[in-house]
């Protein structure tokens, strides 16, 4: 083992290595929702199973092929990173109850939809759209991030990874090939400040779960353009896109509703 990792760090030059990972993840990031939603029409829970396990697939192969010390790098500064994820999570949830509610279903296909939708689901995005990120920018640094200096190095590095991979994913969503990214950055931007702020990589992770609102959580079971569709069937009503924005703010999502001219003709 020892030779074959020699042999592989004199092809490619430490910081290149890492950086080779990151550009496959990236492209991970983009094919997964490109094929399951755009291409094979998934249904949303098999869609969401495959990109959980692309994702940990992903993370943990990079994990193990540069010996990442992933305890070591969540010891650093966790009481801030805690602290900022606390109130980055607790304004997130202030804007979700601020909006109105949406359809969602009921018994314990519910229950199963706020673990799935909202814990794991938030937690994947997290470690793919912004922990990943900056374990690479650590990795590149050699985890010199210790001072003023050392952070402004890894906030330099580790911003640029997290808006590219951002906007990589979500070009996989036909929605957002047709309305752009710039919402997904800035939301997915202002959920990573904790780990920007204190160069903790798993400091995202401190946030709160995507669902803390049962009804955004399951808000997607309806979409027309955005993540795996629900087929309808022929007796539905026509439907038009309405916004249901998700917990987190990187996404605005399109839920199907009932045209006006519809109600009225029934």
């Amino acid at each position: 083992m020892s030779t074959l990792v020699h042999a592989r760090s004199t092809v490619l030059p430490h910081w290149a290595r890492h950086v080779a990972w990151f550009a496959f993840a990236a492209g991970v990031a983009f094919l997964v929702p490109f094929l399951g939603v755009s291409v094979l029409d998934l249904q949303h829970d098999l869609y969401y199973l495959v990109y959980f396990a692309a994702t940990a697939l992903l993370l943990a192969g990079y994990v193990r092929a540069e010996d990442v010390d992933v305890r070591r790098i969540a010891s650093h500064a966790w009481p801030w990173s805690l602290g900022l994820g606390v109130v980055v999570g607790l304004a997130e949830i202030g804007s979700v109850l601020g909006r109105d509610a949406t359809e969602h279903p009921g018994g314990a296909y519910f229950a199963f939809e706020i673990l799935w939708r909202g814990v794991t689901y938030g937690a994947v995005d997290a470690l793919l759209l912004s922990a990943l990120p900056g374990l690479v920018a650590y990795g590149i640094l050699r985890g010199r991030i210790e001072g003023v200096v050392g952070k402004l190095r890894f906030t330099a590095l580790a911003l640029p990874l997290v808006l590219l991979i951002t906007a990589t994913y979500h070009l996989g969503y036909p929605q957002f090939r047709a309305d752009g990214v710039g919402q997904p950055e800035i939301g997915n931007t202002i959920m990573s400040v904790p780990m920007l702020a204190t160069a903790n990589p798993i400091a995202r992770l401190w946030r709160t779960p995507r669902c803390t609102r049962p009804q955004s959580c399951t808000a997607t079971k309806r979409t027309s353009s955005f993540r795996p569709r629900r087929r309808r069937s022929s007796e539905e009503p026509d439907q038009a896109p309405a916004r249901c924005a998700s917990l987190s703010g990187l996404r605005t999502v399109r839920i199907a509703t009932t045209r006006p001219s519809a109600i009225s003709s029934s």
